[in-house]
C-alpha cells in the first residue's frame, strides 16, 4: 500500500528563500514508500455505502506505525459521492420496470381487441374449411346435438361453435345429461340454461336438461358410459340427429363428468350400425 507524504523541510525558513544553503534534490522530493505487512494485519478495504461494521470475525483496519523521523500521514476522510443515493436510484429503476411492464399489457390488450374484432365470423374464432362439409343431396342444414355435462357448459365452451352452426344455417339441439346440483343449485342452473338457449335462439323444445340418479353432478361421480350412449340414442331418434358436438377426451377442462360425456358418444358410434350420425368434438 503506497502512502503520498506531505513536503516538510528540516531547514530553516532562510533557506528556502534563498538565504541559505540550497537543499539538495533529497530534501525536496519525498517518493512514494511501501510499508512492510505486519503479520496478522489486514489491509484497509475501500468503504463503501452499506458495508459492514467491525465485528470480531472482521476487525477494523490495521494502520502500520510510523517510523521515528517521518513526516506524518495525513489520509483524507473525503469520500466519492453518487449523483444519486441508492435509495432513489432503486426506486428509479423499479418505476421504469413497472411503467414498461404497464404499456405491455396495454399494447397486448389491443392488439386482441383488434383481431377480435377483425374476424368476420361470428364465432369471434378461425374454424377449419373442413368443420361440417355440406351434405350430400339437396339437403343443406344438419340436425346438430350438441352433448354436455352441465348448465353452462354450453355458454363456457360452446357458444363461439353454436353462433357459427347457427350463421350456417344449421338446427341446433342440447341434450344436458345433469342439473348441475353439486351446490344445490340444479333447479337455479337450468333455468339460466333456458335462458342462455333463448339468447342463443333455440326453441325451449330443443333443449333438454335430465336428472338421473345415476348421473349426478361432482367430481367424484363417475358417470355410466354406456347409460350415457343409450340417453344419447333415445334423443338421436327423437330428434332424427345426423351430428354430434361435444368434449373431447381431456373433456375441455378437465373435469371428470365431462370425460364420461366424451367415452359415452363413443360408446354410441360403436354401436350405431348405420353409421349415419357423425360427430365432433372440441379441442
Amino acid at each position: 500500500m503506497s502512502y503520498d507524504l506531505p513536503l516538510e523541510f528540516p531547514q530553516s525558513r532562510q533557506a528556502l528563500i534563498g538565504h541559505g544553503p540550497r537543499p539538495n534534490q533529497a530534501q525536496l522530493h519525498f517518493r512514494r514508500r511501501r510499508w512492510p505487512a505486519l503479520p496478522g494485519a489486514h489491509r484497509c478495504p475501500l468503504h463503501r455505502i452499506g458495508s459492514r461494521l467491525p465485528s470480531p470475525s472482521h476487525p477494523p483496519c490495521a494502520t502500520p506505525p510510523r517510523r521515528a523521523g517521518t513526516p506524518p500521514v495525513f489520509f483524507s476522510s473525503r469520500r466519492r459521492s453518487s449523483s444519486l443515493p441508492a435509495s432513489s436510484a432503486c426506486c428509479f429503476s423499479m418505476a421504469w420496470i413497472w411503467m414498461v411492464l404497464a404499456a405491455g399489457a396495454v399494447l397486448l390488450w389491443a392488439i386482441s381487441l383488434g383481431r377480435i374484432l377483425s374476424y368476420s365470423s361470428p364465432s369471434c374464432v378461425p374454424l377449419s374449411p373442413q368443420f361440417m362439409p355440406p351434405l350430400r343431396g339437396d339437403r343443406r342444414s344438419r340436425n346438430v346435438l350438441l352433448v354436455v355435462a352441465h348448465p353452462d357448459d354450453e355458454s363456457m365452451f360452446f357458444a363461439p361453435t353454436i353462433l357459427f352452426l347457427k350463421s350456417k344455417g344449421h338446427n341446433i339441439h342440447i341434450l344436458c345429461m345433469s342439473r348441475g346440483n353439486a351446490d344445490g343449485l340444479g333447479n337455479t342452473r337450468k333455468e339460466e340454461l333456458y335462458h342462455a338457449c333463448e339468447t342463443l335462439k333455440i326453441p325451449h323444445e330443443q333443449v333438454k336438461v335430465l336428472d338421473h340418479p345415476k348421473l349426478q353432478d361432482g367430481f367424484h361421480e363417475q358417470w355410466d358410459h354406456g347409460l350415457v350412449a343409450e340417453l344419447t340414442m333415445e334423443h338421436v331418434l327423437l330428434w332424427a340427429i345426423d351430428t354430434i358436438v361435444t368434449f373431447d377426451s381431456y373433456g375441455v377442462s378437465g373435469h371428470p363428468n365431462h370425460k364420461d360425456v366424451h367415452h359415452g358418444i363413443c360408446k354410441f358410434l360403436h354401436a350405431n350400425r348405420q353409421g349415419n350420425v357423425e360427430a365432433w368434438e372440441l379441442v
